[in-house]
């Protein structure tokens, strides 16, 4: 019993081992299956992943085979082509394109605007060639009607004429009828005038004859009548003395028209006491006198007013040229004008010769009389063409002379009665006027007034107007045009101031007349001569 017990226990450790060996072997069998299935799990999951990832990319595929094929029917016209055959396609058509001379932009053609931009510009030019070939077929289409309508005027017009024609020719008859019919009347009168005009001719040759020799008697009659006048003028001045300050032959021009009215201080308007009863106009001017003074012999005043405004007798006025500081406009001064008469009813009369620079630029104005003239006559006075008895004033511009012709340059008469402070202020002569060159040529020398050397001296001088009267014959008949206008203008110029200073006549130089009339030389007087 003993024995047998330790058998038991031997067979049973074998079958706990078999046992526990089984149990690890089913607990190793159920961690690989448990493993397996783990494995499996993630494998179909990995497939499901792949089967997914491959439904993907076969649908991207699919489309982006049909995106190809969409774009190679749109830039190619055929869905089988490549894309890179598509996009040479398109770029072969934009390079026909930009290679025609017929476009005009051809930037505007390029693959950088892509193919919906290069469409669109496409559109763009052939909706504007669209419009302008609609344009042009209207144009056309009016052109057809104005065409239509003017054949069919043409059409009237050439039916007018046939008739209008026959109409002319049968009046082209009728005058060449009555043509032949005035020749022959034509031909007898014209020879019988030809014999009146021959002999009228002969008789007026014979009269210019004796006109001439007319003429060149009282020529010589009218020099010696001037000597002798002269030397008994010098002797009767000599005989006189001084004359009379009324009797200076600027004593009119000297005397003043009108008076101030109204004058603040610092205003540049002063009113005066004349007006449209006075024949004052819009645009005239005046030149101011201190009321203390005497108006000086040169007609300078202090200042110059401008008409603006007009009454019946008085006159608003503007200052252009204001006075000194110390010596103000003041009510009571007095202005004149010397083309406003002194004498109502009555227009004064001057005559005007000479060359004028009104703009003192140094040159002579083309038109320089004609302007002052033309001055003149708008503010009331009166132009003549020559000097007589009836001649109020002289105004006179340089001496007409040509560059190249030479200059003769004789003794111009002296005034018998010249103006006593013109004398005085001999050193010091008028503003614009030439001292002693501008009245006589040369300086006069002051002699004692009665004496006996004097008489004899003045007595012994040959008439200066004498000379100019021959010289006018002695024209050199080569000279241009221009060298005979001179000539002319200058004979008449002489002729004038000759005859002023026989009648006493007032003689004033361009720069003395502006300041009588109370212009100032230069762009005023230019702009006042204006038209």
């Amino acid at each position: 019993m003993a024995g047998a017990v330790p058998q038991q226990r031997g067979g049973s450790n074998t079958s706990t081992v078999v046992m526990v060996i089984s149990i690890v072997v089913a607990v190793l069998l159920l961690g690989v299956l448990i493993w397996l299935i783990t494995m499996q799990t993630q494998l179909r999951e990995s497939a499901e992943s792949a089967n997914k990832a491959s439904k993907t990319a076969q649908t991207a595929r699919t489309d982006a085979d049909r995106n190809a094929a969409t774009l190679a029917r749109m830039l190619g016209g055929n869905d089988k082509d490549s894309p890179q055959t598509a996009v040479k396609k398109f770029e072969d058509a934009l390079g026909k394109v930009a290679g025609d001379e017929k476009v005009a932009n051809k930037d505007q053609f390029t693959s950088a605007f892509g193919a919906a931009g290069v469409i669109d510009n496409l559109y763009k030019l052939y909706s504007d060639e669209r419009t302008a070939r609609e344009t042009a077929e209207s144009d056309r289409d009016k052109s057809l009607r104005a065409q239509k309508e003017a054949q069919d005027k043409l059409a009237q017009v050439e039916k007018n004429f046939g008739s209008d024609l026959a109409a002319m020719s049968k009046k082209v008859g009728d005058l060449q009828t009555a043509k032949a019919e005035f020749e022959k009347l034509k031909t007898a009168d014209i020879e019988a005038l030809q014999s009146q005009i021959t002999s009228k001719q002969d008789a007026l040759a014979n009269m210019q004859k004796s006109t001439n020799e007319l003429r060149s008697h009282l020529r010589d009659e009218l020099t010696a009548r001037d000597r002798l006048v002269e030397e008994q003028k010098m002797a009767l001045a000599n005989l006189r003395g001084p004359a009379a300050e009324g009797a200076q032959e600027l004593a009119t021009a000297r005397k003043p028209v009108g008076n101030v009215m109204r004058a603040l201080p610092g205003n540049s308007l002063v009113h005066i006491d004349l007006g449209r009863e006075n024949n004052v106009q819009l645009g005239m001017t005046f030149t101011v006198y201190s009321a203390d003074t005497r108006v000086p012999v040169d007609g300078r005043g202090k200042a110059a007013i401008e008409v603006v405004g007009l009454g019946q007798k008085t006159a608003e006025c503007k200052v252009v040229t204001p006075a000194a500081p110390d010596d103000p406009i003041l009510e009571g001064d007095r202005v004149g004008n010397i083309i406003i008469s002194r004498e109502k009813g009555r227009r004064p009369r001057f005559a005007v010769v000479g060359d004028f620079d009104i703009d003192n630029n140094g040159s002579v104005d083309i038109n320089g009389a004609q302007a002052v003239k033309a001055l003149i006559t708008r503010w009331g006075g009166q132009v003549t063409d020559s000097v007589d008895a009836t001649t109020d004033y002289l105004v006179m511009g340089a001496e007409p002379r040509e560059s190249s012709a030479p200059v003769i340059k004789a003794a111009a008469p002296k005034a018998a009665a010249a103006p006593a402070p013109a004398k005085a202020s001999a050193n010091k002569p008028a503003e614009g006027e030439e001292p002693a060159e501008a009245e006589g040529g040369e300086e006069e020398k002051p002699a004692a007034e009665g004496t006996e050397e004097s008489a004899p001296a003045e007595a012994a001088k040959p008439a200066p107007a004498a000379p100019k009267i021959e010289k006018a014959q002695e024209k050199d008949l080569t000279a241009g045009t221009r060298g005979q206008r001179v000539d002319v203008e200058r004979e008449k110029y002489e002729s004038a101031v000759h005859r002023a200073e026989k009648f006493a006549i007032p003689r004033l130089r361009e720069v003395i007349f502006f300041n009588f009339v109370g212009l100032e030389a230069g762009p005023r007087a230019a702009a006042a001569l204006m038209p």
